[in-house]
């Protein structure tokens, strides 16, 4: 439903946790509008962490703001909501707007996927350090495993088969 003015609505959401990430999507939308005057994407930025405090787990709360049936459409940094309660919430937001919604990064129920193949890129990463630096012991630090969202599992798994691929013993890639 357009707005007085005749533009598409797209409602945001996102959480500012890791500045580059989300400044390079909010860069990408900006442009977007740009190039699309008739489309208006508004943002619902929160800065919820991890820690399982209520001053965290209330950050959320501004996705409960919009009114999304308002809108003509959601987009959801769902890689972005770490904390496993604020993206169920999420979830339910999305079902109960019946409007047309992407999830980026991680899969939401009823939102169609924008993502890429985290195992091969840190596989290419991987191999690249072995194959092109000699390296031969390597350490990986992954991200938040346990929270319902598969890129961090994805992303070892690459870099692991990786290791394996190049005959690096597991007790030299840990």
């Amino acid at each position: 439903m357009p707005d007085k003015q005749g533009r598409c609505r797209i409602a945001f959401l996102t959480v500012d946790w890791n500045y580059e990430l989300v400044e390079n999507t909010l860069h990408g939308l900006l442009q977007y509008t740009v190039d699309h005057p008739d489309v208006q994407i508004c943002v619902f930025d929160c800065f919820g962490k991890d820690l399982g405090n209520d001053k965290d787990r209330s950050e959320y709360s501004i996705f409960q703001l919009p009114d999304l049936t308002a809108f003509d459409g959601l987009l959801i940094q769902s890689n972005q909501i770490i904390l496993r309660e604020a993206r169920e919430k999420a979830e339910q937001l999305v079902l109960g707007s019946g409007i047309p919604a992407v999830a980026i990064g991680c899969e939401l129920e009823g939102c169609a996927l924008v993502h890429f193949d985290n195992r091969k890129a840190q596989y290419a990463m991987a191999d690249h350090m072995i194959r092109e630096h000699g390296v031969r012991r390597l350490v990986y630090l992954t991200g938040i495993m346990d929270n319902g969202c598969p890129e961090a599992e994805q992303r070892l798994a690459g870099f692991h088969n990786a290791c394996r691929d190049h005959g690096i013993p597991k007790e030299d890639n840990d």
